[in-house]
């Protein structure tokens, strides 16, 4: 039996227009294994949905292919372990070079200049911000360094940061009296007002994951590449980091900031 004849026939089968989307992304998806010669793995929907979403397909588009590739991965008895895309809508996607310019300007303590400077310069969630002890960080001889960062599920990750990055965070860390083994010792709401409320002295709108789009934007405008960001953004699939700069239009990227 094969997958379209097991929708057809499995108890508790879905609806026909499931039925059909589930078919179609089977058909894709086969005919893309045959094209690079590869056999069904998590690694092969990896690299099929990150070809789709080069050719521009979105977060909706893609959640529907992998919910068929879920489907189908289960009639093979091999749940696949893939989290679906989110990426907001109303969300600003980017700080300009001159919003960007203001923004910083508006940070006056040490640690508010801190704060958004990791945030841009390595592009850190919220929540990993949070989670940063003093001794995650390491200084290189020849400038620059490395933050050890704990990401979702617990997993560690090393992540690079910058030489201007370090200097900002060397500073703060000098006007630190206190024996709090904490990098940043604040709940993760006192850090979004922290950021919320720079903005608002500028007349701006951001958020942490505003500073992590913008992050990935400058990446990219830079000249990096994807699955170099991939890895500094610690997506587990290069889809994933594919959405993410989707978001912000090719035509735009020179309105990014000059300097990460």
């Amino acid at each position: 039996m094969n997958y379209p004849q097991y929708l057809k026939t499995k108890k508790n089968p879905p609806a026909t227009l499931t039925q059909v989307a589930y078919t179609e992304t089977y058909h894709r998806f086969v005919q893309f294994l045959a094209q690079g010669d590869r056999t069904p793995t998590a690694e092969a929907v990896d690299a099929f949905l990150f070809a789709l979403s080069c050719k521009g397909c979105k977060a909706n588009t893609l959640n529907r292919h992998l919910a068929g590739l879920k489907s189908y991965f289960k009639f093979l008895g091999q749940p696949l372990n893939i989290e679906s895309y989110h990426l907001p809508s109303k969300l600003r996607v980017w700080l300009t070079n001159e919003d960007k310019e203001r923004y910083e300007a508006a940070a006056v303590t040490p640690f508010e200049k801190a704060i958004i400077r990791v945030f841009l310069g390595t592009g850190i969630r919220l929540g990993e911000l949070c989670g940063l002890q003093r001794s995650d960080l390491t200084t290189e001889a020849r400038g620059g360094g490395y933050l050890r960062v704990t990401g979702k599920g617990s997993i560690e990750s090393i992540v690079t940061v910058n030489e201007r990055t370090l200097t900002v965070i060397q500073d703060y860390l000098q006007t630190r009296t206190d024996t709090d083994a904490r990098m940043f010792p604040r709940s993760r709401v006192v850090i979004s007002q922290v950021v919320s409320g720079i903005g608002r002295r500028c007349g701006l709108r951001v958020t942490p994951h505003l500073l992590r789009h913008t992050f990935a934007g400058q990446w990219l405008a830079k000249g990096g590449k994807l699955h170099h960001l991939q890895g500094q953004l610690r997506h587990k699939s290069l889809a994933t980091t594919s959405i993410y700069v989707h978001s912000v239009p090719t035509e735009r990227l020179e309105e990014m900031p000059d300097t990460i």
